[in-house]
Order: structure tokens, then sequence, then C-alpha cells
């Protein structure tokens, strides 16, 4: 660092030169403006890590300098906070871990249990091996005559990714939540379709299966339970980002995730006349042990409707959450005994 430095402010640098006014016949009116923007950036990033580096004290997690860490991203009479989880996925998160070219993308790779040297500084040339996606559709980009060559027999019926990031031997699929609250057991059925694109993509590049990650990113207080899949917490990437990170992106997620009980979504009417929620595979396991409690599930339509039937059809019902209780609910025509339900799923 201090080399790098010195060739540009130190005895001889370029800001000496651009001072004396060496290059002024040299440069054009766009190569000025552009070079004053790089130095620009240059010298608040140097400016910052000086106050970071003096604010120090030698703690594990050093504090930004005074006024930095409470930056507020927006004017209070401004728009209300996006809450559209693709914005958290598509604009936030890739501001905030592919910033500086990269530079820092191995600490959100290391949340997710892939753990990679940091780039060097090739990556600010556009020179890293890095392909880096939101809202990967992979059927609808497997679209040119090599693309389906490079990609044979490809699975056609799998969810998207919110978030792809492809390296030289490894991959990470990233399925986010923010303010929406799914149930559990939908929440293992999207990331099991999307698994089955995670292995395919690992086995056409040649990346070993334990350099393909796939993880949920979800706030800590989303009340989520019985999910079987790796979770990283969007607290944990503020609190990994929250010195190296851009201020105002930092400052974005760290807003939304103080306001979280504000902007979450309600809870609907789904599990208002629960005991308990289960996915049909857990309903079917007990029952044949003999350990259910409960002796009544909820589905809408009823154990004869289209949607109990598309499940059954799909073999969805294995990882969709249903409602289940001991008492039945006389009139109440979404409610069916649970032996029923078995009867259907033995066929």
């Amino acid at each position: 660092a201090q080399y790098t430095l010195s060739r540009v402010g130190g005895e001889g640098g370029i800001a000496g030169a651009i001072v004396r006014g060496d290059w002024d016949r040299d440069l054009t009116p766009q190569q000025v403006i552009d070079l004053a923007d790089l130095l620009g950036t240059m010298t608040e990033n140097v400016r910052y890590t000086r106050a970071v580096a003096g604010s120090m004290n030698g703690d594990d997690l050093p504090l930004p300098p005074h006024g930095i860490e409470m930056l507020e991203p927006r004017r209070a009479e401004g728009l209300p906070i996006n809450r559209k989880e693709r914005y958290y996925t598509g604009t936030v998160l890739p501001m905030i871990v592919a910033s500086d070219g990269f530079a820092h993308l191995h600490r959100f790779l290391s949340l997710c249990g892939l753990h990679i040297e940091p780039l060097d500084d090739h990556a600010l040339k556009g020179d890293a091996n890095i392909e880096f996606f939101t809202e990967y559709n992979f059927a609808e980009s497997r679209f040119t005559p090599d693309d389906v060559k490079r990609f044979p027999d490809a699975p056609t019926d799998a969810d998207t990714p919110d978030v792809v990031i492809v390296g030289p031997d490894w991959l990470v699929a990233v399925e986010a939540k923010m303010f929406h609250n799914p149930p559990s057991g939908a929440l293992n059925e999207q990331m099991r379709r999307q698994r089955v694109l995670v292995d395919y993509w690992a086995e056409q590049l040649n990346i070993p299966a334990d350099r393909a990650a796939h993880v949920l990113l979800l706030p800590s207080k989303l009340p989520i339970t019985g999910v079987v899949d790796k979770v990283v917490t969007w607290e944990s990437v503020l609190v990994q980002y929250r010195v190296v990170g851009p201020r105002y992106w930092t400052a974005m997620l760290r807003t939304a995730l103080d306001r979280y009980d504000d902007l979450r979504t309600p809870d609907k009417a789904f599990g208002l006349n629960a005991d308990a929620h289960m996915t049909g595979a857990e309903i079917v396991e007990a029952h044949a042990l003999g350990d259910l409690d409960y002796a009544y599930m909820g589905r809408n339509l009823g154990l004869n409707g289209s949607d109990l039937a598309t499940d059954l059809d799909s073999g969805d019902w294995r990882f969709r959450t249903y409602e289940v209780r001991h008492e039945p609910l006389p009139g109440n025509r979404n409610w069916f005994s649970i032996t029923g339900f078995i009867a259907k799923t033995a066929k």
C-alpha cells in the first residue's frame, strides 16, 4: 500500500506531475475528467481507510469512525423503502459483495461455506474469472445452439435462484427472502428444485460437489423452522461488510433489517385453525410409526379438491407444509381426516 501510494502521491508520482502541469497538453478534455474522477475516488478511499484505521482499538469488530456507521441511506421525507426481495438480491447484495472489483467477495463465499483466496488487482481491470448473475433463469439463458450443445439434457422443471456466482472451481446459488414469510415446507421444496440445477451445473462445469454451495439467505428474525439447507443471515453479511463495503448500500441493508418488524409481510389466514404444521412426508412417517398426534389436516378445497390432487400428481405433497389439528372443524370443507390423505398417498 505504501509503495503504490508513493507512486501516485509521493515524490515523482503521478499527482505531482499533474500539479506541475506536466500532463496539461497530453490529455484530452475527457481524459482530464476521467483521471480526475479516478483520483478523487482513490483519495476518498484513502481518507476513509485512514479514518477506520485510526478508530481501531483491537476489538474483533472495529467500529467505523463516528458519523459513518449511522449513515442514513435516504431522506426521511423520501419515498417508502423498497420491500421487493429482488431489490435486495438484484441490487443491494451485488453492490455490497461485488464492490471494488470483487475484492471482498471471499467474505461472502466464506459465509456460504466456500473458501477462496482474496482476488488480486486484476479484478478491477475486469479480468476476474467470475460470472455473477441475478434472477438467473437457466432455461431462458440456454438459448443459442452452442448453449444447447454445451449443456445437453438440461433440467426443464427447476426454480430460478436469486443469485448465481461461478468461479474457476466453485459456484454458489442463493435463494433469498427479506420481508416475505413463506412456510418451511415451501422453502424446502423450492430449494429441492433449485438443487437439481446446482448439481447439473456442477457436473457440466466439472466443479466438485463440495465446491458447489446452495444456501438460503434470510433475516435472522424470519420465524422459520425445519429448513434443511444451509442458512446465511443478512445480518452476517452486514457484519462482514460493515467496514469494507460501500457505505450507502450497507446502510440500506441495515435500515431494512432495523425496520424488519414493520416491513415484514403479515401472517396470513393460513394457520389460524392449526394446532401445528407438518410436511406431507412428516405426516406419513409419523403415521407409519404410530407417533402422529393429530387426526385432521387442511388443504384448500379439501381431500378431493384440485389443489391436493395437484400435490399428489406432482409429488409435491412430500415437501409441502400442511396445517394439522387434533379436533375436526365441522362445516369447513378444507379440513379432512388424515387417514384419507394417507390412503391417497399410498395409491
